[in-house]
């Protein structure tokens, strides 16, 4: 169902993706990535989704289809969470928006989250680099606390690198059986190559099996679903 207008971005509503987009940022783009690996996603009817790193909500169509009974949709850049809000609205999917950056532990605190301004609207992340220069403070809250709360079913996470500062993800909780995650390995730098490649070798310790896992791409990301 189509939303009213939101006041942000002059945002247009795409009939084909049934979501409120910006045409002069990249909105359409990450919901078409989201489609390209997250529809390979295994989702219980009635399955609790935790989506780390929700953007505008690009996924929710996704789970809502494929008869999930909640999302819990969390991020922390405030022009994404507008229209995420907007976009949340229109399905009949239960879902909590969280204006928030994901952290390793289980407590609530602050931080400085480092944004892109200009045509992606994404990218953005808790560590600073030459493409995200600009800090706000956003609310932060710990992925243990998150999982005690709403022993999510699936997890999904595209947090742009913060996926290294949650050790969780090395010993995910045994209700946790969908796994959907983009891994960063080497945007940045050779210790991120080594972090993602320990990363990826833990989602198998725990039982994981790929469903559908891409190569490292140019821009040195792996996107991946597995499931147990």
């Amino acid at each position: 169902m189509k939303g009213p207008r939101p006041e942000n971005f002059d945002a247009v509503f795409d009939e084909e993706y049934g979501l409120w987009v910006r045409p002069q940022c990249d909105d359409i783009a990450i919901v078409k990535e989201c489609r390209r690996y997250y529809a390979a996603v295994p989702v219980p009817a009635g399955a609790t989704v935790l989506d780390l790193g929700a953007h505008i909500g690009a996924g929710i169509p996704i789970w809502w289809g494929k008869g999930a009974g909640r999302c819990i949709a969390v991020e922390p850049e405030p022009r994404n969470v507008d229209l995420l809000e907007q976009n949340a609205a229109q399905f009949s999917l239960y879902t909590t928006v969280m204006a928030a950056a994901v952290v390793g532990g289980d407590g609530m605190s602050s931080v400085q989250f480092y944004v892109t301004d200009g045509k992606g609207q994404w990218g953005h992340g808790l560590r600073k680099n030459p493409n995200r220069s600009r800090a706000v403070t956003v609310m932060a809250i710990g992925l243990s606390r998150l999982l005690s709360e709403y022993a999510p079913t699936v997890l999904k996470c595209d947090i742009e690198g913060g996926e290294y500062g949650l050790p969780e993800l090395h010993n995910l909780p045994g209700y946790v059986r969908a796994l959907a995650l983009e891994v960063h390995v080497g945007a940045l730098d050779s210790e991120w190559r080594s972090l993602g490649r320990h990363l990826l070798a833990s989602i198998g310790d725990q039982g994981f099996q790929p469903v559908k896992v891409g190569r490292e791409s140019k821009a040195a990301t792996i996107n991946g679903v597995w499931a147990r």
